[in-house]
């Protein structure tokens, strides 16, 4: 399969990087479009007393930079109509996580919930080559989640399938982080037609598989530019740095890598370059399901923001950068409860594998 302007690397046991960084983006597009559930079985005791968690119904969500449209359906309706509406715009392909499959039976549960990624090269490339932090962002990830009160069912069922009824009875959301949001966080004034376009097709997704229109759900007056992210200048060159990267990822038990994309190669194959210079960049998409799903257990709307995402750019100076969004910063938008403790655990890994990577 092949897939323009995307980049995605699957995770898998034992997968080592070559020094040839800049074709890894271009060899690993052919697996775009696998739905992800992190784990080959899922049995969550059945007699499991339900606890509820923290999030609001969805038409009461009022999170910064949030869009959202009500769906008229279930769960697994909506989240296939989601992916099927990204894989009928061909050439893009979808890439899902699926949250609530992946959550660890000694962990939290959490209702149905999954991302979506959606790569648009053409769309994307414009934002990227405007600020490069903005790579952070993209692909958007199209979430969607239930918060049905009524609903005490919140583990997965053994074959890794949502165990809601898809009767239209659930409270489903399906939402994006909105072009506001992107213009509030990042400098991207030069881009301001491809903002217009990057909202008008994600809001016609959303809108397409909740069989409602898109409301603004929070405010962005109050995020100002590079607002929760996080740089840290490397050391060392640019694949010298993506190599580290990738071995600190390997060397650790409790985190795996789901996903790359390399938003330089992405451009190319969609006919154009970030910079006069074609400095690289590539998004780096990390599972940890043990802080991932306490995180989610805090609030879902917060897996608008998840998995975890490191990225690695190189200006025209040759200075190589390392980014990520701070876990307090996760915490405040989406106003997580009672995930001190996961926060502790975040900052900690991104540390870490920051660290190696730039350092080590």
């Amino acid at each position: 399969m092949s897939l323009s302007g995307v980049a995605v690397k699957t995770a898998a046991a034992g997968i080592r990087r070559s020094s040839a960084i800049v074709l890894i983006g271009l060899a690993v597009m052919g697996l775009a479009g696998c739905d992800i559930d992190w784990l080959d079985v899922f049995d969550p005791d059945d007699d499991e007393t339900a606890t509820s968690d923290t999030t609001a119904p969805v038409a009461d969500t009022d999170i910064p930079g949030l869009n959202l449209a009500v769906s008229d359906t279930g769960f697994t309706t909506t989240a296939n109509a989601v992916a099927n509406g990204i894989d009928n715009r061909a050439p893009f392909r979808s890439l899902s996580v699926n949250f609530q499959a992946s959550a660890d039976d000694s962990g939290p549960d959490i209702r149905p919930t999954r991302a979506i990624f959606y790569y648009n090269a053409p769309l994307m490339a414009p934002l990227i080559a405007a600020d490069p932090r903005a790579g952070l962002d993209l692909p958007p990830a199209v979430l969607v989640y239930q918060t049905d009160a009524s609903d005490t069912t919140l583990t997965g069922t053994t074959d890794n399938t949502s165990s809601t009824a898809d009767d239209g009875s659930a409270d489903v959301g399906v939402g994006y982080n909105a072009a506001d949001y992107l213009a509030a966080r990042y400098d991207l004034d030069e881009a301001g037609d491809t903002l217009d376009a990057y909202e008008d097709d994600l809001a016609r997704l959303a809108a397409d598989a909740a069989g409602n229109s898109v409301s603004v759900t929070g405010a962005t007056d109050g995020i100002t530019e590079g607002e929760g992210i996080t740089r840290q200048t490397s050391d060392r060159s640019f694949s010298d740095t993506v190599d580290n990267l990738q071995q600190a990822i390997d060397d650790r038990d409790d985190v795996s890598l789901l996903g790359q994309f390399d938003h330089a190669a992405a451009a190319q194959a969609a006919g154009t370059m970030l910079t006069a210079n074609n400095d690289p960049a590539i998004l780096y998409v990390i599972d940890a399901t043990d802080v991932i799903s306490r995180l989610i257990a805090g609030g879902q709307t917060v897996a608008v923001d998840l998995p975890i995402r490191i990225l690695v750019s190189q200006n025209a100076n040759g200075r190589v950068s390392v980014y990520h969004d701070t876990a307090a910063y996760l915490v405040a938008r989406h106003d997580l409860d009672d995930v001190d403790d996961a926060v502790d655990t975040l900052d900690a890994l991104l540390d870490d594998l920051v660290e190696q990577a730039t350092q080590g």
